[in-house]
């Protein structure tokens, strides 16, 4: 059996109770460099021909020049005046493109996050830094998820990420369904800064419509994946979960899920490492 795992802080209950893991936009990450490719053109002359056919476009190139006083007519007067002066706005779209560019980069994951989230997990229990960052200071508990199910092979599955020194890189020139483009689909799903490298992050995207929304707390809406539960493994407590949490899991998880096991995070005596043992004492992984 191969186990995918959640850290989870108090909310770890709520999964249990209700068997459902969130799926999360990207804009919703932490990592602010999620989903922002580092944009090029390979050929100016080319794209901007096409940003000249895009309203939006067109918007962009007419507001800077409007800003820096280049063009004081309207945006319609603007619009009549590319259609007559054609080549030299090729030129100006071609000085407006970085700018473009840029607002392409910002805007990506903003694009992508009404429309998907991904489902997140660690090929690993046992990081101090997850357990202190996402379990509410070890006071949570871990779930580990058999990724066998088919719950966590639909679509293209749950995918290990990549971690990389320098941002996935986007040509505005690929046409739609190139494989350059599908490529670049699958590099900017699964890569991520080397600095997170401790994570070990397994990622499944989801389409938002698919999945079950309940309202959060903050009163935003949340995406939730529902599932059986012969998918629990194993329910990890952590090193300072409270007697109340303890308790509850001990006595839920024998009834509700067949299949896992209750196991507690306890401090190395002399490392700076968690000892993960079943509840009866017996050790199962140092």
């Amino acid at each position: 059996m191969t186990i995918a795992y959640k850290y989870c802080d108090r909310y770890g209950a709520a999964i249990l109770d209700n068997c459902e893991l969130r799926v999360t936009p990207p804009n919703q990450f932490n990592d602010p460099f999620e989903f922002t490719p580092h944009m090029v053109c390979s050929d100016p002359q080319g794209y901007a021909r096409l940003m000249l056919r895009s309203k939006d476009n067109l918007r962009t190139i007419y507001e800077g020049l409007a800003r820096d006083g280049a063009f004081d007519g309207t945006f319609r007067d603007f619009r009549e005046w590319v259609q007559v002066e054609k080549a030299g706005v090729i030129e100006i779209a071609k000085r407006g493109m970085p700018l473009c560019l840029m607002n392409t980069q910002k805007e990506f994951v903003e694009r992508v996050s009404e429309r998907f989230g991904l489902l997140c997990l660690s090929k690993r229990h046992d990081s101090i830094l997850m357990w202190g960052h996402y379990t509410d200071k070890h006071r949570g508990l871990v779930i580990g998820f058999d990724t066998s199910l088919e719950v966590f092979r639909q679509g293209k599955g749950l995918r290990s990420v990549k971690y990389v020194r320098e941002r996935v890189r986007y040509d505005a020139t690929w046409k739609l369904g190139s494989v350059p483009l599908l490529r670049y689909e699958d590099e900017i799903l699964l890569s991520k800064n080397a600095d997170w490298e401790y994570e070990q992050e397994q990622r499944q995207i989801f389409i938002l419509s698919t999945l079950k929304k309940k309202p959060l707390d903050d009163g935003t809406t949340g995406f939730f994946l529902p599932f059986s539960t012969d998918a629990v493994a194993q329910v990890i407590l952590g090193a300072r979960c409270s007697s109340d949490l303890a308790k509850r899991a001990k006595e839920l998880v024998p009834s509700k899920f067949p299949k896992a096991q209750v196991l507690r995070a306890s401090l190395h005596e002399s490392q700076f490492t968690l000892t993960i043992a079943p509840v009866s004492g017996h050790l199962l992984r140092t």
